[in-house]
């Protein structure tokens, strides 16, 4: 660890919450910026938490059983349970074996699936509701204040208050209750997750996006003050996306108060995020809605400048800073906003109350006139716009006939680059600004090109007929998932991406996939698939094994999700990413699916992984690739099943990793229908080469080939690593060309063809469409599609 990063006691105290105010601050900071510790931070954290077990409950209500004080006083080893480390590990000590295979356990007759979240109250739970069949979240106190009365009645406090709402932009409630003496809330599971997590992806909202949210959370007050309550803690990590930024509710009522008419009655306590406090509310002075109102204008001036109004070393400097309550001005720490809009945050943030707007309903008016203006202003201009584009489209007719596909393709790029869209289906005219957009309006068999480069926040869609996704000429575009919980593109039907990046910015392990492919085939060409964490700073080339070493069991879900059946074919792409799976495949009975890979680069945790295979088959067949990786395949079950794997012409970087992973099997017991074959492979690093469920590692190349049925000639080994002379690279900048394979032939003499000047999108996108071997991937992708159509129309026949 280098010289100026915090020492790992620190850590270990900011992941106990038992470091100084002062401390942690700069430990955040640092953490913003330095990969090496937010991994160590991960790694503490996590580690804790797995060394627990399953500690059972059986506590009356009201008291703390023996087992939760054991697991408090001894099992965390002196972290504090008010911590978000024994928070989450007390409340898991709580949960009963799960039923479901992807459970973490059982609570309250829910499925617990993951943790969503923890704080000082309590923890956020994504749970499955098994009677109704839908995915809910439970809010659970925290067990050290579940014993205290006065937090367990605000806790409960909540649920009452939130259920007395019931508005379209206040988060809702669907039950309360409390099990094993933990008090719980119910409520919709939001996948999008909170405002916060959008703003560590885009640190700065359009003035079209402040104003609606704005206007949402406006009239989210004004239903909660005629209600007679105060919120009192506006911030972003308490404000719930659905469906992206379109739709917003106001959640997390914990701190919540009555309006009192009396100054008397009124709170007189210091309560919220200073962050975001009105003055009155940091000096502990009366207040009213109009200190909610000041929350709300403090969260949009952060949504327009990309910073909160205080700033401070200490919590102890942010609080005297928001009792001075002399925020800047919006316009100054974005002068691009308009000024209408800069008007009505100014106001909202007035130091006196009296110069605030009086209440709620005045600021739904005035971002609902400001939205209504803005809009005539853009009618007006689409007419202008239409006028002049009937004469460009009778200048068309010309450009139509130049046209060598006789339809319409320089038309449409000619409307993407005046209207600024993104998107244009071949053979139709118009254009869409949203993937989705274009996938709605194309039939089957169409092809979507995209015209713009540089990243477009996504939320996740699905597929449900064969198309085609490829990047023009030119060009190269970006998708990045704004959903974590959702897969950003899920098909149903033959699909294909070329030319494309997609991103992931996600520190979870669970995260969702980036291509969920349910049925037909997929065909990846020249693209970039990349998990990374939100600071941007993307997995290193060692990345793959920066986080654990060989034997880290932990289910890293896979960017690509294979069902049953589907024939995946990927050429030319690199996989990247962090505590994460390349390729996930599933099982089903008696069903085969098939992967061929070809020139492929992968920098990633897990290159392939089998789970819960009951019956069926797995044919995976790669060439001419390399692997850097902490697990080359890692299967988990096979009983009834069979996996069929060939390599030819490949490089496995083991270094610090291993080849086979086998998570329900010993050496003893090697898996049936296992058949492994090897064409020109090149083992380089120094790692091991199979790992047991007991975590034996295998070492001797002697055991591995009689383990395999393997023969020397087979393979070479070298101790060199495929990045040996690049040691610090993003996976942002990281190319086929940062490969040193000139190193391993020195070592075993062996070449194994592969092209880096074909791998990725842009310039080497280009470079294969210019090859023969492109008109053969479209002769093979259009057969796919054909014999996937003549499949269809014969079931339609068979069902009629």
């Amino acid at each position: 660890m280098p010289e100026h990063c915090p020492p790992r006691t620190s850590l270990q105290a900011f992941a106990a919450g038992t470091l100084a105010d002062s401390d942690s601050r700069q430990v955040e900071d640092h953490l913003a910026t330095c990969l090496d510790c937010a991994h160590d931070l991960d790694t503490i954290t996590r580690e804790q938490l797995a060394a627990l077990g399953p500690v059972q409950l059986a506590a009356a209500p009201g008291k703390p059983s023996s087992a939760l004080a054991h697991l408090m006083e001894t099992a965390l080893g002196g972290f504090d349970s008010s911590s978000r480390l024994g928070a989450e590990a007390a409340v898991l000590a709580a949960f009963d074996p799960p039923e479901r295979p992807d459970a973490i356990g059982s609570f309250a007759g829910y499925e617990i699936l993951e943790i969503a979240g923890s704080g000082g109250m309590g923890v956020v739970l994504k749970a499955h509701d098994p009677t109704l069949h839908r995915d809910v979240a439970l809010k659970v106190l925290s067990p050290n204040r579940a014993w205290n009365d006065a937090d367990a009645a605000r806790f409960l406090n909540e649920a009452r208050t939130i259920a007395s709402l019931q508005h379209d932009h206040v988060v809702a409630i669907f039950s309360a209750g409390r099990e094993k003496g933990l008090p719980y809330l119910v409520m919709p599971f939001h996948a999008e997750g909170t405002l916060e997590g959008q703003l560590r992806q885009t640190p700065k909202l359009g003035a079209d996006d402040v104003a609606r949210i704005g206007l949402q959370l406006a009239r989210a007050l004004e239903a909660t003050h005629a209600r007679g309550v105060l919120h009192r803690d506006i911030k972003p990590s308490n404000v719930l996306l659905e469906g992206g930024l379109d739709r917003v509710r106001l959640a997390d009522f914990g701190l919540a108060e009555p309006v009192c008419a009396d100054e008397a009655g009124r709170t007189k306590t210091i309560a919220g995020t200073p962050h975001y406090m009105s003055p009155e509310q940091a000096r502990g002075a009366a207040i009213d809605a109009r200190s909610d109102l000041f929350g709300l204008g403090a969260l949009l001036h952060h949504l327009v400048t990309g910073r909160t109004i205080y700033e401070g070393a200490s919590t102890d400097e942010v609080l005297q800073a928001a009792a001075r309550g002399q925020p800047a001005p919006a316009r100054q720490g974005n002068p691009e906003i308009p000024a209408a809009l800069a008007s009505i945050i100014d106001r909202l943030l007035a130091p006196h109350p009296q110069e605030r707007f009086a209440c709620a309903s005045e600021v739904v008016a005035a971002f609902a006139q400001w939205i209504e203006r803005k809009g005539r202003f853009r009618r007006r201009a689409r007419r202008a716009f239409a006028a002049g584009l009937a004469a460009a489209v009778l200048c068309g007719a010309v450009i139509v006939a130049l046209d060598q596909s006789g339809r319409t393709a320089i038309i449409n790029s000619l409307l993407c680059r005046c209207t600024g869209d993104g998107y244009h289906v071949r053979g139709r005219f118009g254009t869409h600004a949203r993937l989705a957009g274009a996938v709605a309006a194309s039939d089957a068999g169409d092809l979507i090109e995209a015209r713009f480069s540089g990243e477009q926040l996504t939320d996740g869609f699905l597929i449900d007929k064969p198309v085609t996704l490829r990047a023009a000429a030119g060009f190269t575009p970006t998708l990045v998932a704004t959903n974590n919980g959702q897969p950003l593109i899920s098909s149903k039907a033959p699909l294909a991406v070329e030319g494309f990046t997609l991103i992931r910015r996600t520190d979870r392990i669970n995260a969702s996939p980036l291509v969920y492919v349910e049925s037909g085939t997929l065909h990846l060409l020249n693209c970039r698939l990349l998990r990374a964490p939100p600071s941007g700073m993307g997995v290193l080339l060692r990345g793959a094994r920066r986080l654990a070493s060989g034997n880290d069991l932990r289910p890293y879900r896979p960017l690509i999700a294979l069902s049953p059946g589907v024939h995946a074919y990927l050429r030319n792409s690199l996989v990247l990413g962090n505590a994460a799976t390349g390729v996930g495949l599933r099982g089903g009975e008696a069903e085969t699916i098939r992967i061929e890979a070809e020139n492929c680069l992968w920098v990633i945790h897990r290159g392939f992984a089998w789970n819960r295979q009951q019956s069926g088959t797995v044919e995976l067949r790669v060439a001419r690739s390399v692997f850097a990786t902490s697990t080359l395949f890692d299967l988990e079950s096979v009983a009834q099943g069979g996996l069929a794997a060939h390599w030819e012409d490949c490089v496995f970087d083991r270094s610090q990793g291993t080849l086979l992973g086998l998570a329900r099997y010993d050496r003893a017991a090697r898996p049936p229908r296992l058949d492994w074959r090897e064409t020109n492979v090149i083992y380089a690093g120094q790692g091991a080469y199979l790992l047991d469920r007991r975590g034996r590692e295998l070492n001797s190349e002697t055991e591995w080939n009689a383990f395999m049925n393997l023969t020397t000639n087979q393979h070479r080994l070298t101790e060199r690593g495929v990045f040996q002379e690049a040691r610090v690279r993003s996976s942002q900048r990281l190319s086929a060309g940062d490969v040193d394979l000139a190193g391993l032939r020195e070592g075993t003499g062996w070449s194994v063809g592969y092209a880096p000047g074909f791998v990725g999108e842009g310039e080497a996108y280009a470079n294969f469409r210019r090859s023969p071997g492109y008109r053969d991937w479209e002769e093979q992708r259009r057969e796919t599609f054909r014999r996937w159509r003549e499949s269809a129309e014969a079931g339609r026949r068979t069902r009629q």
